[in-house]
């Protein structure tokens, strides 16, 4: 459950990243 956890808040990382780029 916790690398789904880790996976979930990379994938939010990363879509932020692209919004904000």
């Amino acid at each position: 459950m916790n690398k789904i956890s880790t996976y979930r808040k990379q994938l939010g990382l990363s879509q932020r990243q692209f919004a904000t780029h």
